[in-house]
């Protein structure tokens, strides 16, 4: 395995990773705190513009895609580094990223059709069937996420082995932290910002491993 163009690589999807993780963790807690619809729809009815949190939660999802965009190029990049059986496992990945893009720009499109739309039935309607959508696709790139990483994690050629465990366990602590936030939301917004900070451990770890012909060894 050639050193150099690992340790390329694997740094374009460490800084694709934490630019994604920060923008995700904003625009989770903007729609925590400042998505409020009928004050959105109400404050477009009467003043003809909406409020400036409107743009923040329009904004950030797409920001958030774009970064999944730039991570999923990278996880292409980094792919080509492997052989045959570790770069099935970050191809994974690379398809994880690429339905979290999908998935993004519905939440865009869901946040938008609650702001500008005072048709609630229409609302229950395309909201529902896109949140339905958006959920689905959510799990498929878990599911293929996880994946990724326990194979990433058990393999004996993967410089990043570690790291790739972090990241692993973090995931499992998202999917947790997501049951539980859906009763609690004050958990969800906490576990996030712990799952980034492990996801970018994980990743410095994967980055900054030493590659040694077939051995790998963490700083």
């Amino acid at each position: 395995m050639d050193s150099l163009a690992y340790k390329s690589a694997a740094t374009k999807v460490f800084y694709s990773v934490l630019a994604y993780s920060i923008f995700n963790v904003l625009s989770t807690i903007c729609s925590a705190f400042f998505y409020v619809p009928d004050t959105m729809a109400k404050s477009l009815v009467e003043t003809g513009s909406l409020p400036s949190s409107f743009y923040a939660l329009m904004v950030l999802p797409l920001i958030t895609a774009a970064c999944c965009i730039y991570n999923a190029v990278a996880l292409k990049g980094f792919e080509k580094v492997f052989d045959e059986m570790d770069a099935s496992s970050v191809k994974k990945l690379r398809v994880s990223a690429i339905l979290s893009v999908v998935a993004s720009f519905i939440s865009a499109l869901m946040i938008l059709m609650f702001c500008v739309n005072d048709n609630y039935l229409t609302i229950i309607m395309f909201v529902g069937i896109f949140a339905i959508f958006a959920g689905v696709l959510g799990l498929i790139a878990l599911i293929f996420g996880l994946i990724g990483y326990v194979k990433l994690k058990n393999s004996e050629t993967f410089p990043g082995a570690k790291g790739a465990k972090l990241v692993f366990i973090a995931t499992i602590i998202g999917i947790v932290g997501a049951i539980i936030g859906a009763f609690v939301s004050i958990v969800s917004e906490i576990v996030a910002i712990a799952v980034v900070v492990m996801d970018i451990i994980g990743w410095i770890q994967i980055k900054n491993a030493d590659v040694v012909g077939n051995d790998a060894i963490t700083e």
